[in-house]
């Protein structure tokens, strides 16, 4: 659901639906968020992402290089 609202532009609405699941999201849903953000030029909704999914990382730095990249990423298109 997340990729298909990233899809529709409809970003704002991704966040709120991540935070009522009933479980924890994992590091890919913020992935998904935090790459519609780059397609569609969202910081604000990109900063978000990046900064959950640095919160959900394991410890082994593979999610924290990936947010700091797309995260740049989304800067450079913007």
């Amino acid at each position: 659901m997340v990729d298909l609202f990233c899809r529709a532009g409809r970003l704002e609405e991704a966040p709120k639906l991540i935070r009522r699941m009933p479980m924890k999201p994992l590091a890919p849903v913020w992935g998904a968020l935090l790459s519609g953000c780059q397609t569609h030029n969202n910081i604000d909704v990109a900063e978000l992402a990046a900064r959950e999914l640095l919160m959900t990382g394991n410890g082994d730095g593979t999610e924290e290089d990936g947010a700091h990249v797309q995260l740049s990423n989304v800067y450079l298109a913007a």
